[in-house]
């Protein structure tokens, strides 16, 4: 998977993989799903969010980082994640979608991004507690999302985004 490859959307890939994102975000099984809501800009924090039957949200945000994310765009992150704890105070599960792997290489001085990523979680905690709520927060790496594209509910998806064929079950025993 080329992530420089995906589809713009409205003359942007950063567009194009937040479309993605929701679009896989839409044909996720979440238990005790009731309406899915795909937001516009501004987005007061998330891309789309899924509203439970209990009435408590599971949201996505997508950040089209190519690479390792540096400080401006962990910034970028955090004010996602303060603004959607500010306007989304039922939230339960927060994703943050990155087209990237997170490197560990457990260097001495060496912040790796999964480390980063994990320090991250470990702050946005704080500031969900301190709002008196309970918020799961998960990445969506890019192994993550290549294995939600080949799913057979998002058959297509990959041949959309990137204009690549796709080797699905039923191509292989076709």
């Amino acid at each position: 998977m080329n992530w420089n490859n995906i589809r713009p959307l409205q003359g942007s890939q950063q567009e194009g993989f937040e479309e993605l994102v929701c679009q896989l975000a839409r044909n996720e099984k979440i238990e005790n799903q009731n309406k899915f809501i795909r937001k516009g800009k501004p987005d007061a924090g998330v891309e789309c969010y899924w509203v439970l039957e209990n009435e408590t949200e599971i949201a996505w945000q997508a950040k089209y980082f190519l690479t390792s994310p540096n400080s401006n765009q962990w910034g970028q992150i955090d004010e996602s994640v303060r603004t959607v704890l500010d306007k989304h105070p039922k939230l339960k599960k927060y994703y943050v979608a990155i087209p990237n792997d997170p490197a560990d290489a457990r260097i001495s001085n060496q912040s790796s991004m999964l480390y980063r990523w994990n320090s991250r979680v470990e702050k946005w905690n704080d500031w969900a507690v301190k709002k008196g709520m309970e918020v799961e927060f998960s990445p969506w790496w890019s192994s993550d999302i290549i294995k939600r594209l080949q799913i057979p509910e998002n058959s297509g998806l990959t041949y959309f985004w990137f204009n690549k064929e796709e080797f699905s079950s039923s191509w292989v025993n076709g």
